[in-house]
């Protein structure tokens, strides 16, 4: 078996600090993906990616419980990508090469691995993944890592990277930047980086969002209810919404939920449109 390459220094201090980006951003389990792939993509130089949380590594039926993309729309039209991701949602597995990954990945958990190192290219090239998904996005090479997280019972977050197809394959080094970066991403989901699952901010109706994020300043019932124009009746009960959506019985059991997880000033899941 050949011996895994090594990141470069200037590799590790690259991943480390998109992992404490990531963390900066960590209660919106979709900015935080969507950082990871922005940061990957620059560090291996692809073009596009996906990330998100998969089931099934372990035998039971694939299963796709969230994903973020990077640059598909800018990439390719958006029926192309809508009818690929429809298609695919409805059925992971017809993306066969996902199921060499995951074999993959039940061997050596956190491997990452290119399409030629699972696909020879005369199979390859007669596959539905090849003509039906690869060619309709104009890529070809692509490097995926799978890696289970702490607790996930059989639950990985997965992320794949692209290139166009006339361009180079991704090499060892690549290869190990995209493992490495997953084995230090991995064991924050579910803590300080948010799932897919999780109950999350972006769901709640915009005058919940206001009042959570003034709580999440410090304020009091009366401050947020100066601030923002209501009356202390209204922030009482959108704040018994935000316990029942988080599912959370007190304040102090609200708050306790960013002790653990970072967010930016404003959050991302305050829009513009939010903001009083």
């Amino acid at each position: 078996m050949a011996k895994a390459v090594i990141p470069r220094a200037g590799d590790w201090r690259a991943i480390f600090q998109l992992a404490g980006e990531c963390r900066e951003l960590g209660d919106d389990p979709t900015a935080w993906r969507d950082h990871l792939l922005e940061g990957l993509s620059r560090l291996i130089d692809a073009d596009l990616g996906s990330s998100g949380e998969s089931s099934g590594h372990a035998g039971g039926p694939p299963r796709s419980l969230g994903v973020a993309h990077y640059r598909y729309d800018r990439f390719v039209g958006p029926k192309v990508q809508a009818d690929i991701a429809s298609e695919l949602a409805r059925d992971p597995t017809r993306y066969c090469i996902i199921e060499r990954w995951y074999a993959a990945q039940a061997r050596e958990d956190g491997a990452a691995l290119t399409r030629r190192r699972v696909y020879e290219d005369r199979e390859w090239d007669a596959s539905f993944s090849a003509n039906f998904v690869h060619r309709p996005l104009g890529v070809d090479h692509v490097v995926a890592c799978f890696r289970t997280i702490p607790g996930g019972r059989d639950v990985c977050i997965g992320t794949m990277l692209f290139r166009g197809r006339e361009r180079r394959d991704f090499d060892d080094r690549e290869v190990a930047i995209v493992r490495e970066a997953h084995a230090a991403i991995a064991p924050l989901v579910g803590g300080p980086l948010a799932r897919f699952e999780e109950p999350s901010p972006r769901d709640l109706p915009p005058h919940m969002r206001r009042v959570l994020a003034r709580l999440l300043e410090g304020d009091c019932d009366k401050q947020i209810a100066l601030r923002l124009g209501l009356s202390p009746y209204s922030v009482n009960q959108y704040t018994k919404g935000l316990y029942r959506h988080f599912g959370v019985r007190s304040r102090a059991e609200l708050l306790a939920r960013w002790l653990r997880r970072a967010y930016p000033n404003p959050p991302t899941w305050l829009k513009e449109s939010d903001s009083a």
